[in-house]
């Protein structure tokens, strides 16, 4: 059976069935409360002792003569699990049922495999402006450069080579990655970044004249919520007057852009290679997909869906699911595009006569 690898995930800390049911938001359906679950593992990888989760019917399979598992997965999917095992020796030794097994899973195995505590310190080549105001059981890591006036909050762990520019406020419980660049924000508690990206530089400004393109001065911030997470190498510009901002507990993935004046509702969540112009407005909740452009000053709804590489140009004031370039509802796109699709084969079959 494979195994995590040592090197990159600690020791699993055992729980009991009862311990991940309290914390993944599950119900105990079958199994001893008592029962000691060890570690994770995928699906098809299911043995003793193991946590697994299921949410789709097409895997049932994968669980055929495996037993003393323990199964997160939906009360209609246990039913079908129960039927399909009936006649076999094999079976799980407990199972939990949720409405969002993924989820479920998500925070048995954060309980299983929580994250190091700070090692409270600085480590060498730091530099260090004395004005800063350190908490005392941060860690600061190698090479890190910290300026004026930064503070830096409570158990909060900055990665080798993050620097932070004179003023940057970082809240309590942040992980700030390797090679990271903050200047002109602050950020809210428990917010992560990932390595190498940087937070608050100047946005893309220019105006042209007779002379060339002229440089307009950002003098706003970048003000970013609480639990918000922030992919490798993105890039979120401050703001030209008045501060770029990020909500509360929005999830970016790698590689995004965000210009500058730019505003996200709380909860939005964005995918990779995005790139949103200045002034934007978007709402809470929202689901971007990867490679999206959205146009400056344009508003998007809260609660709106945007496929991969759609194309927003103008202001989706209903929320809804939308697709294509420049957007437009989910199903007229769909319909536009099959449209297509018939008329090109009907040229082919129009030119081979």
């Amino acid at each position: 059976m494979a195994q995590l690898h040592p090197h990159f995930t600690a020791l699993a800390s055992p729980a009991s069935l009862a311990e991940l049911a309290s914390v993944s938001k599950a119900g105990i359906r079958t199994g001893a409360p008592d029962i000691e679950i060890s570690a994770i593992a995928p699906l098809a990888e299911a043995g003793p002792g193991l946590l697994v989760w299921l949410r789709d019917a097409d895997r049932l399979d994968d669980l055929a003569g495996r037993s003393g598992y323990v199964v997160i997965t939906t009360e209609t999917l246990a039913d079908q699990l129960a039927d399909q095992l009936a006649d076999q020796r094999a079976g799980a030794a407990a199972v939990l049922t949720c409405e969002n097994p993924r989820a479920g899973f998500a925070r048995a195995a954060a309980r299983l495999y929580p994250q190091p505590a700070p090692q409270a310190g600085v480590a060498p080549g730091a530099v260090i402006d004395p004005t800063a105001e350190i908490a005392a059981d941060a860690e600061i890591g190698p090479n890190c450069v910290i300026g004026p006036a930064v503070q830096l909050g409570p158990r909060s762990i900055l990665a080798a080579g993050v620097q932070l520019a004179a003023g940057t406020i970082i809240g309590a419980d942040c992980h700030i990655g390797a090679g990271c660049l903050l200047q002109f924000c602050q950020l809210g508690d428990g917010c992560v970044l990932k390595p190498g990206s940087i937070i608050g530089g100047a946005g893309f400004g220019f105006e042209p004249t007779a002379e060339g393109a002229l440089a307009v001065p950002h003098l706003g911030g970048v003000e970013i919520g609480p639990d918000c997470h922030i992919g490798s190498g993105c890039t979120i510009d401050r703001g030209g007057m008045e501060a770029t901002r990020i909500g509360a507990g929005v999830k970016i993935d790698n590689q995004v852009h965000i210009a500058h004046n730019v505003q996200i509702g709380d909860h939005t969540i964005i995918a990779g290679q995005t790139g949103i112009a200045g002034s934007a407005v978007i709402g809470a909740r929202c689901l971007i997909g990867a490679q999206a452009g959205i146009a400056d000053h344009v508003h998007i709804a809260d609660d709106t869906v945007l496929m991969a590489r759609t194309g927003v140009t103008k202001s989706l004031a209903q929320a809804g699911v939308y697709g294509g370039f420049p957007a437009q509802k989910a199903k007229d796109y769909w319909k536009e595009l099959a449209s297509l699709r018939r008329l090109r084969l009907a040229g082919r079959k129009e030119a081979s006569k």
